[in-house]
C-alpha cells in the first residue's frame, strides 16, 4: 500500500501505462476516482472549457497544456499520502498503431490494440446502436457509446446521468498520424527541410513544431476517439490527461533534439539556448477570433496572467484567473515570470515542473531520431536514463471482500457518521427522525455504490474523513427521496466542491449485491436504538 511510483530523487518520472505495475495502475485509478468525488477533476475540465481560444487558437497551445497537465498531476499527488508520487502515465500509441498495421497481431482498432482505452473508463455498457446515448457536461452535449467504468463510475453529467461517451472503439482505427514516421516527421520544419539542421533550433521553428503537433497527431486522436474527447469538455474523459502526457512527451523529445541537454545537477540553461534569436515579438494567432480577443498576443506574453486561464466567457473582463480559484488554484505555479524558459521540461530549475519521462519513451520514435541528425541534431545524446521497475508487477492494492466491508467498516462508518451529522445539525427539532433518514440514505449508498469505491473508502478511511464532512455524493440518484428534510438547513456549508457534487453510479465493477443492503439493515435493526441513544 505504501510503495511509491517511480521517482528520480525529487523528480517525478512519467511512465507508459502498460509499464506500470498493477499496483500503480490501481493507484492511478484510485487517485482519479478520488478527484472526481471531490469535484476537482470536473473543475479542471471546466477551466479547459472556458479557455478554448487562448489554449487552442494561439501559440500557447503546447505550453498551456503542459502547465495544465502538470497542475492536474500535482492535484492527484495532494489527495492522499499513498498518492503523493502518482504521475500521469503516457500512452504509447505509436506501438499500438504498429500492432494495428501488423498482420501478426490480432488487433485492428483502438479497442483491441490499445488496452488503455478500456482500462480508463471501462468497456461500453451497450452492444447495439440502441445503446448510443447523450451525455452533457457544462451545457455541452455529445452522443456516443456510454463508458462508465473506473475511474469514472462515480461521475455524473449535468442531468445526473453516469459516465462519458466515445465513438465505437471496436470500429475506430488508430490514425496514420500516430505512426513513428509521421511523428518523427513533425520534427522537420517544412520551410527548412533542405537547409542546415541548425535552423531547426530557432524559436520560430519551435512554434511551427508545436502547431504541427497540435493539428496532426493531437487532433487525430481526439477526433477519432470522439465523444467529449473532440469537444471543449474533453478533460472529462479519463483518456485526456494520459493523451496529453503523450503529446507532452513528444515535445520533450523535440526539446532534447533541438536544444542542448540542460545541466540538471547545476540547474541551469545552456548559454546556446539563452543566446538564440527567439523572435520575441512574433504574433501567434491561428483564428480571427483569437486575434479579436487577444490583439496584443505575442510570444513574450503567451503565458501572461491576464490571458492564461479565466472562468466564464474569455471576453468577460470580470472573470477570475486560475490562481484565484479556491479549489484548484494552488496547484498552478503563480509567477509573474511564466515564460518558455521555466517550462522547458529538460530542466529541473523550476520546482513546479520537476518531472521527466522514463528512458524507453516512445522507443519506435526514438530509433528514428537517433539515426537522423537532420531531424534530431543531438541524436538524443545525453538523454537522462530512468527505466521503470517491474518488481511487484502482479502486486494488487489492498483488498477487502464484501463481507469484510459489512462487518469491519460499515458499523464504524455509521457510528462516526451519526456523530458527525449530529454535531452539524442547525436545529435540534426532529433530530432523531433526521438521523434515521441520514442512516437510511447511507445504507442506500452502500448498496448502490460499486465495490471498488467502497474498498477505496476502506483503504483511505475516506467515508468519515472525506465524504461525510463535505456532503459529497449526497444527491445519489438511486437514493433521492430518502432525505425528506432540507439538507441545506442541516449541514454546515463547508463543501470544497464548487460545482454540484459528483454523483455515484450503480455498481458496474465487482458490484455488491443486495446482500449488502439487507445485512446493513439487519445490523441497524439490532443496533439502531443503542446507536441513537448513545449519540442523543
Amino acid at each position: 500500500r505504501n510503495r511509491k511510483m517511480m521517482t528520480a530523487g525529487t523528480i517525478d518520472v512519467r511512465q507508459e501505462w502498460n509499464e506500470l505495475t498493477d499496483y500503480d495502475q490501481e493507484l492511478y485509478l484510485d487517485a482519479v476516482e478520488t478527484a472526481i468525488e471531490r469535484g476537482l477533476h470536473q473543475r479542471f475540465a471546466l477551466w479547459h472549457v472556458n479557455s478554448q481560444v487562448w489554449a487552442h487558437d494561439t501559440c500557447s497551445f503546447f505550453l498551456w497544456h503542459r502547465y495544465f497537465t502538470r497542475a492536474y498531476e500535482r492535484m492527484l499527488q495532494s489527495l492522499m499520502a499513498r498518492m503523493e508520487n502518482v504521475t500521469i502515465p503516457y500512452w504509447n500509441i505509436v506501438r499500438d498503431y504498429n500492432k494495428q498495421e501488423d498482420g501478426s497481431y490480432k488487433c485492428r482498432e483502438y479497442g483491441t490494440c490499445s488496452s488503455i482505452v478500456y482500462d480508463l473508463g471501462g468497456k461500453p455498457t451497450g452492444s447495439s446502436e440502441e445503446d448510443i446515448y447523450y451525455r452533457a457536461y457544462f451545457d455541452i452535449e455529445e452522443l456516443g457509446w456510454i463508458h462508465q467504468g473506473p475511474p469514472i463510475q462515480n461521475m455524473w453529467d449535468d442531468k445526473q446521468r453516469g459516465g462519458t461517451v466515445r465513438f465505437d472503439m471496436l470500429v475506430e482505427r488508430i490514425p496514420k498520424g500516430c505512426s513513428a514516421t509521421e511523428v518523427s516527421n513533425l520534427f522537420i520544419d517544412p520551410k527548412h527541410q533542405e537547409e542546415s539542421s541548425s535552423l531547426l533550433s530557432t524559436k520560430q521553428n519551435a512554434l511551427n513544431f508545436w502547431r504541427r503537433l497540435q493539428v496532426g497527431v493531437h487532433d487525430n486522436v481526439h477526433d477519432t476517439v470522439g465523444g467529449f474527447m473532440r469537444r471543449p469538455a474533453s478533460p472529462i474523459d479519463p483518456l485526456f490527461f494520459p493523451w496529453h502526457s503523450t503529446i507532452d512527451a513528444i515535445g520533450y523529445l523535440y526539446e532534447i533534439c533541438h536544444h542542448q541537454i540542460v545541466d540538471i545537477e547545476n540547474e541551469s540553461l545552456p548559454a546556446t539556448v539563452e543566446n538564440q534569436d527567439w523572435n520575441w515579438d512574433n504574433s501567434c494567432w491561428y483564428t480571427p477570433e483569437a486575434k479579436e480577443l487577444y490583439p496584443d498576443a505575442r510570444y513574450r506574453n503567451s503565458l501572461s496572467k491576464e490571458w492564461f486561464l479565466q472562468t466564464g466567457s474569455e471576453s468577460n473582463s470580470s472573470n477570475i484567473s486560475i490562481w484565484e480559484d479556491p479549489l484548484i488554484g494552488s496547484f498552478f505555479m503563480n509567477s509573474d515570470d511564466l515564460t518558455w524558459w521555466n517550462l522547458l521540461n529538460t530542466t529541473t530549475s523550476n520546482p513546479q515542473l520537476g518531472y521527466i519521462y522514463s528512458d524507453n519513451i516512445l522507443p519506435e520514435v526514438q530509433e528514428l531520431l537517433r539515426n537522423d541528425s537532420k531531424i534530431c541534431p543531438t541524436n538524443l545524446k545525453g538523454m537522462r536514463r530512468f527505466s521503470p521497475t517491474k518488481t511487484d508487477r502482479l502486486q494488487p492494492r489492498s483488498s477487502f471482500t464484501a463481507q469484510e466491508i459489512i462487518t469491519d467498516f460499515v458499523p464504524a462508518w455509521m457510528d462516526q457518521a451519526v456523530f458527525s451529522w449530529k454535531n452539524r445539525v442547525a436545529n435540534d427539532g426532529g433530530l432523531n427522525s433526521s438521523i434515521e433518514q441520514l442512516k437510511s440514505h447511507s445504507f442506500c449508498l452502500f448498496e448502490n455504490l460499486d465495490h471498488d469505491t467502497l474498498e477505496r473508502w476502506a483503504i483511505d478511511n475516506a467515508f468519515v474523513a472525506d465524504i461525510v464532512p463535505h456532503n459529497r455524493i449526497i444527491h445519489h440518484p438511486a437514493c433521492q427521496g430518502i432525505l425528506l428534510f432540507n439538507e441545506d438547513s442541516i449541514f454546515v456549508q463547508n463543501s470544497t466542491v464548487l460545482q454540484p457534487p459528483p454523483m455515484s453510479s450503480p455498481a458496474d465493477r465487482h458490484g455488491l449485491s443486495i446482500f449488502v443492503y439487507l445485512a446493513s439493515a439487519i445490523y441497524i435493526a439490532i443496533q439502531g436504538a443503542q446507536v441513537v441513544a448513545h449519540w442523543s
